[in-house]
């Protein structure tokens, strides 16, 4: 079931246009998943562009009472709360919730306002901490190809990050959720907590648990994402379906492109990134030298595009990346040059 507050939040931010690509995304799938929901929101539009304009509506007690709450909201603001422990230390981009400047923020708040009124606003305010009048500060990571990292969140639970990848998280939880986005691939140990989930945002997949431990890949391009369950017990759902119950040793994979979700068995020592083993079960050449590029620092380049679509089921155990060339050559006949950081492939496609 579509979440009807998400849904005119994400539609004023749309309308406005200060909605971020992941955002649109969600907002997106809720309305390719709910039909009736297209007709709001056309309506919506219309409503905003009656308005935008001029903004007629700016005077209008109710907007005006909106924009009052903001200001105050604004001045009573803290200074931000310190960073949490990093294993290992490193340099991280901090921001202040809304992730757009703050003439951005009071533009989709005023399209809330026009559409929805003032509930909007308390919704949004009751997410974001009203009692200490502080606002939501939220670091982002992004992890360089050939590295990993590991990183402590405020409520103790630990997250290894995968190379190629880029997470955003807040310094300090709200009382009622704990939300991370994901771009990329993360292995997470979250710490139990009944009165306050824990959802990570990755693509079109949306995870959520209590206190469990669960592997997330969702890399931008590739036509695969999924949610490996390690430990607990996990609920997933994608583009506004579901939810899906996984437990232990549970793999749910989303085919991006065909839409389709298929929840299979998988033991999670299989995909243990973490000890550098990699198990590529029916992937394409495309996206497996996409994560050979990501483990290994390294550009794998094809100089006949027909090869992207061969397909390979292989395990590697913490091998060179040498090594596994030339495993990989052995199947399908291709031959390979280094030059610098880039690697040269060239051979037949597959049909």
């Amino acid at each position: 079931m579509v979440d009807k507050n998400e849904f005119w939040l994400l539609t004023s931010k749309y309308l406005s246009g200060e909605i971020s690509e992941y955002e649109k995304d969600e907002l997106f799938g809720m309305l390719e998943s709910a039909p009736l929901l297209k007709e709001e929101f056309e309506e919506a539009k219309k409503m905003w562009q009656q308005t935008a304009g001029s903004e007629p509506g700016y005077n209008s007690s109710l907007l005006h009472r909106t924009h009052q709450k903001i200001r105050d909201y604004e001045a009573g603001k803290r200074e931000a709360p310190s960073l949490p422990p990093f294993e290992p230390a490193i340099n991280t981009p901090v921001y202040t919730l809304p992730a757009n400047r703050k003439t951005g923020w009071k533009k989709w708040m005023a399209a809330a306002a026009v559409l929805a009124g003032i509930s909007l606003y308390a919704y949004w305010f009751s997410q974001n901490n009203p009692t200490s009048h502080s606002p939501v500060q939220w670091a982002s990571i992004d992890v360089l190809p050939g590295q990993q990292r590991k990183i402590i969140l405020a409520d103790s639970s630990i997250v290894y990050i995968n190379a190629g990848s880029h997470i955003e998280y807040p310094l300090s939880f709200s009382d009622s959720i704990r939300e991370i986005r994901l771009e990329g691939e993360a292995f997470f140990k979250v710490t139990k907590n009944a009165s306050q989930p824990f959802v990570v945002h990755s693509g079109a997949l949306h995870t959520r648990v209590l206190g469990t431990s669960f592997n997330v890949r969702a890399y931008k391009g590739e036509e695969i994402q999924s949610v490996l369950v390690a430990t607990g017990k996990v609920q997933v759902n994608t583009n506004g379906k579901g939810p899906d119950t996984l437990l232990p040793n549970h793999l749910l994979t989303y085919h991006v492109q065909e839409k389709t979700i298929a929840v299979t068995t998988q033991s999670y020592e299989a995909m243990d990134w973490q000890q550098n083993r990699m198990d590529f079960n029916d992937i394409s050449f495309k996206d497996l030298a996409a994560e050979l590029g990501r483990r290994y620092g390294k550009t794998l380049v094809f100089n006949n595009p027909e090869m992207k679509s061969c397909r390979y089921r292989a395990i590697f155990n913490d091998l060179p990346l040498e090594k596994i060339l030339q495993q990989l050559s052995l199947t399908n006949g291709f031959s390979y040059t280094t030059k610098s950081d880039s690697i040269y492939l060239n051979g037949k496609g597959c049909e």
